[in-house]
């Protein structure tokens, strides 16, 4: 699987453009960029913890519980149970696949960061991909 783009390449590519704007594949990657940035989340507001709880949360939506989650973090199976808690309250959702749910929403976790499951079809690979459509 390909490593999502992150937004420093994007920028230098899209830096690299406007110093060439007269070649030939400039205004294709122009509108690639474009696509791109109308597909990417906008983060409204930055992720409310610290960076273990976001690991905590992508292991969650990646389909681990909790033992595999401590495992993966080398912590002990309370401490996820704790920081899955304290996700859930400071996001103020129910369950976990809520706060998965929100932090796709507002950007915080990166849909690149997230396995499609092998056994979907592609309709749903593609709702999967979709922003808005995971959610």
């Amino acid at each position: 699987m390909a490593e999502p783009l992150s937004r420093a390449v994007l920028a230098q590519i899209r830096a690299g453009v406007e110093r060439n704007p007269g070649t030939p594949s400039a205004r294709t990657i122009r509108l690639l960029l474009d696509e791109l940035d109308r597909w990417r989340p906008v983060q409204q507001t930055p992720f409310p913890l610290d960076g273990i709880y976001l690991d905590v949360l992508v292991c969650s939506a990646n389909g681990q519980n909790v033992v595999q989650t401590a495992h993966a973090l080398h912590v002990a199976p309370d401490a996820v149970r704790s920081r899955r808690k304290r996700i859930r309250d400071r996001l103020n959702v129910a369950s976990m696949e809520q706060a998965v749910a929100v932090a796709i929403r507002q950007g915080w976790l990166p849909l690149g960061e997230i396995e499609i499951p092998s056994g979907c079809t592609h309709h749903t690979r593609d709702l999967i991909r979709t922003p808005g459509g995971a959610a």
